[in-house]
């Protein structure tokens, strides 16, 4: 009985690690994918301000 019990125990505690794992896993591909939108943000934000303060005209052939 006692084995069962720290066997069950053993497989109680993998399947824990295994769903932090996977918990972790999540939050840092959600992360990863903030920083990401968040750096394209700021890029367009960025082009936006210097085309803004350049009088940028993209349908200029001279530029």
């Amino acid at each position: 009985m006692r084995r069962l019990l720290g066997l069950l125990f053993v497989l109680a505690l993998l399947v824990l690690v295994g769903g932090c794992k996977s918990v972790w896993d999540d939050v840092k591909s959600d992360i990863s994918g903030t920083a990401t939108a968040w750096h394209r943000d700021w890029i367009h934000a960025k082009d936006s301000i210097f085309r803004h303060l350049l009088n940028y005209d993209e349908n200029d052939p001279y530029l």
